[in-house]
């Protein structure tokens, strides 16, 4: 096929953009454009290279229930709240068992065939009780107004994360770890002082020894910050 030079009339080849003779400009034959759809090689070409385009992000399901274009997304799937409230439940129990600990016997002793106690409050008990002259200063141990107040704080800070969005909750939690640290390392240190007393108490008892209300207390303390912990990890998820 050739091509006409509008100016000169001379014969020029189709892929001329000017003639040869005179250099005018040839008119060049207009291709029509090919549609996607007139092929369907070239619709696969098309889809092929918006796929390229697009590709899925990692991790995307894939399958049947996945996400294709032209389907619905997937339905959302709201977080399980049945675990914040087992952790926090968890937690809320052992900051209630902190604060029992502090009423109960911290140190027994037994003098002349009679029990006698101390609680972590101070209070005297059986013979400790008989031998304390009224009016005088109590020889007991106080420390546990110290946990019994970092307990029930804790406590009331439990069913604040419960009430609230969880973004306070989170904070709320925080400060449910520390108080429960707190807590801990204080009944540590009692446990020490308590045997400190224990040796002071062996001069004239027959036997002496912790009692139950610090090792509950310790207890308590140490799963109430796992399940302050988990209770945090948990609301973390919303």
């Amino acid at each position: 096929m050739s091509l006409a030079c509008p100016n000169c009339g001379a014969d020029n080849a189709k892929f001329n953009h000017y003639c040869r003779v005179c250099r005018a400009v040839l008119a060049q034959p207009v291709l029509a454009a090919a549609s996607p759809a007139a092929s369907p090689a070239l619709s696969q070409l098309f889809a092929d290279q918006e796929s390229a385009r697009w590709p899925e992000p990692r991790g995307a399901a894939t399958g049947p229930s996945a996400y294709r274009a032209g389907q619905p997304p997937l339905p959302y799937k709201p977080p399980s709240t049945v675990k914040p409230l087992v952790y926090a439940g968890l937690a809320a129990v052992d900051y209630l068992a902190l604060i029992v600990a502090a009423f109960l016997p911290w140190i027994t002793v037994r003098i002349s065939g009679q029990d006698g106690s101390m609680t972590g409050l101070g209070g005297l008990g059986g013979v400790l009780a008989q031998a304390a002259q009224p009016g005088a200063s109590n020889p007991g141990m106080t420390d546990g107004w110290i946990v019994l107040i970092m307990g029930l704080i804790a406590l009331i800070a439990t069913l604040f994360a419960l009430g609230s969005e969880p973004e306070s909750g989170q904070k709320a939690a925080k400060g449910m770890i520390v108080l429960g640290l707190l807590a801990f390392g204080w009944l540590v240190v009692d446990l020490f002082r308590v045997m400190g007393k224990l040796s002071d108490l062996s001069a004239y008892a027959a036997s002496a020894g912790v009692s139950a209300g610090l090792y509950v207390g310790l207890l308590a303390a140490a799963v109430a910050v796992v399940g302050s912990a988990l209770f945090h990890g948990a609301l973390g998820d919303y």
